[in-house]
């Protein structure tokens, strides 16, 4: 079982300017990344979860750990606190930021800074296939084509620079236990907004039915392919 794998009237007058003024004269601070971005980070964390017994052994449900960590000017980051609804279960993730790489540390005025960083792996834990009842979309598997029909007919006109050509994207997601969409991958990226419009539209889509498992609501898996063709302006 895997896991696939957001004040007095005068004074408050004054004390907003002066606020004010002194957030247009301080320099925005770009906050520190890890290197390759939120897919390699992604990746970083599913190679740990999946081969975590005690990860692996949780009930179905909607985990959580948010880290907060120091991440000095090289990049190296320090006292690492955890918290989350995985302590209820005894669990620690702490181990995967002890091991993680050097971060893109934060620059303000295009130097290098200390920053007090927030870090969180979310993840589900899917109940066996063989007895879970699927989700399904409200109004059944028609509404749900007439759906990405009429949203990607729409989308498709956001794409003035898109090549004319046929665009092939198997999409990977979860529905929450809510019948909510999250968690959205695609097998391939084109650019050119297309890849953004997709997930768009699987974001905006009504609720699901969730899946059930021994009559309780449940995040399941599912796996949309897209198909659409871009023509050529006339």
């Amino acid at each position: 079982m895997k896991n696939r794998i957001s004040f007095c009237y005068i004074l408050l007058v004054s004390l907003l300017f002066s606020i004010t003024s002194y957030a247009q004269q301080t320099p925005a601070v770009t906050t520190p990344k890890f290197p390759g971005g939120p897919i390699a980070w992604m990746k970083f964390v599913n190679k740990f979860l999946d081969n975590d017994t005690t990860v692996q052994n949780l009930p179905p449900g909607t985990y959580r750990s948010t880290f907060r960590f120091d991440v000095d000017v090289t990049g190296n980051i320090s006292h690492i606190t955890e918290e989350g609804n995985l302590m209820q279960h005894k669990i620690s993730l702490l181990y995967i930021m002890q091991k993680s790489p050097y971060w893109i540390p934060a620059y303000q005025n295009g130097r290098a800074i200390p920053y007090r960083h927030v870090a969180t792996i979310n993840f589900e834990m899917f109940p066996p296939d063989e007895d879970t009842l699927p989700a399904s979309f409200i109004g059944g598997k028609d509404e749900w084509k007439k759906y990405l029909m009429n949203a990607i007919a729409k989308a498709t006109i956001t794409f003035p620079n898109a090549p004319a050509a046929t665009y092939n994207i198997t999409t990977h997601f979860t529905v929450d236990s809510t019948g909510r969409i999250t968690n959205i991958l695609l097998d391939r990226k084109y650019g050119y907004g297309i890849d953004a419009a997709i997930i768009r539209v699987l974001q905006d889509s009504p609720r699901w039915n969730p899946g059930t498992y021994n009559s309780i609501k449940v995040a399941t898996k599912r796996e949309e392919f897209f198909s659409f063709e871009v023509m050529q302006p006339r």
